[in-house]
């Protein structure tokens, strides 16, 4: 049966070695024994930290996998035939603590005792609403195969997994290469998805026989965009828009080598030609594999910020960037009468023929 323990009496060779700005000198407790130590670290520390999810091969043939987090943060969006009727999840990120290390207290020299060689996965499962309902350590089924996937939405919840390793059967001792450790950071899970519901009578617009249209004081319909989508029995379905309090432009760049800990990339011409200036900011950045990637704005430039050591960061990544559409500065949910809300609505709708 696997056990939780909370000392260590092998290091890892990744260096403990980022003290605050300005004081180089403090003090971390290190398990030496049974009991913790209080060791002095300075720029060359004689300690070392395990990263999380940290697989580690012991004596008598076993394998430790040290104190880890998912974090996960939702954006669930739900619409009726009159648009966006809520969005929850964008609230601060949680963490979920896998269920073998719950009672760790956070203690990143604490780890847990795998009883089995294999694949090892971080798994979890959500509601409906994407929130995060249960997080475990496991390995393959009896038939060899990954932990069940689920999709969202989906009424009975997702289900989801990230692989951390593969612990070679057959390998005993302390055989280094013999273990593939694929994750070296906690996982991070952010995600969004819509749900479609029945429709409902608040806010919408309805078509009289004589062709006039009628709206209600809050609103109607929203604008769309109408492609081809086959699995309906009309052949087509809506694509909604996005509102904002301002005039907003985005621009994707995609897939930026990782060179180092700083990265420059040159933002297109013609993007910063169509925005105000100094109005662009980053708001989405996502890579090829786990690790943090932080990115800025400045000038002409997108200026990528990643971990030191190549192997804890990605290899590329994915900006989103977004800036005021030019000649549109300062306009931020502009006052309007109600005659320009009936005619906005007339417009909107006259592009949806009565079937």
């Amino acid at each position: 049966m696997s056990e939780v323990f909370d000392s260590s009496d092998i290091d890892l060779p990744v260096p403990l070695n980022s003290a605050p700005e300005g004081e180089r000198n403090f003090e971390t407790a290190y398990y030496q024994g049974d009991d913790p130590t209080l060791i002095t670290t300075t720029d060359d520390p004689p300690d070392y930290k395990p990263y999380p999810f940290a697989l580690r091969p012991v004596e008598n043939d076993k394998i430790h996998i040290y104190f880890g987090v998912l974090v996960h943060q939702i954006n669930r969006m739900v619409f009726d035939t009159d648009g966006l009727v809520s969005q929850t999840g964008l609230s601060n990120p949680q963490v979920m603590i896998p269920t073998q290390m719950q009672g760790l207290d956070g203690n990143r020299y604490r780890y847990y005792t795998l009883d089995w060689r294999g694949n090892v996965y971080l798994y979890w499962e959500t509601n409906s609403s994407g929130v995060v309902t249960s997080c475990d350590i496991r390995k393959d089924d009896e038939n060899g195969a990954p932990p069940t996937t689920q999709s969202l939405p989906n009424d009975d919840g997702g289900k989801f997994y990230v692989k951390i390793g593969n612990i070679a059967a057959g390998k005993a001792g302390f055989d280094i290469p013999s273990l593939d450790q694929n994750i070296s950071t906690d996982v991070y899970w952010l995600t969004a998805f819509a749900v479609q519901e029945d429709s409902s009578n608040s806010g919408s617009t309805s078509v009289s026989d004589s062709g006039s249209t009628s709206v209600s004081d809050s609103g109607s319909d929203k604008s769309t965009a109408i492609v081809p989508m086959a699995w309906y029995d009309k052949g087509y379905g809506a694509m909604f828009t996005m509102e904002s309090n301002e005039v907003l432009f985005e621009f994707v760049m995609r897939d930026i080598p990782v060179t180092g800990a700083t990265t420059k990339a040159r933002i297109d011409d013609r993007f910063l030609t169509v925005c105000e200036p100094d109005s662009m900011v980053v708001t989405g950045v996502t890579g090829d594999k786990l690790g943090p990637v932080g990115a800025v704005i400045k000038g002409n430039e997108a200026i990528l910020d990643a971990l030191p050591i190549s192997f804890l960061r990605p290899n590329k990544v994915t900006l989103k960037l977004t800036g005021t559409r030019k000649g549109f500065k300062g306009f931020d949910m502009p006052e309007r009468s109600k005659k320009q809300f009936t005619a906005n609505e007339k417009f909107i709708n006259s592009a949806y023929p009565r079937e």
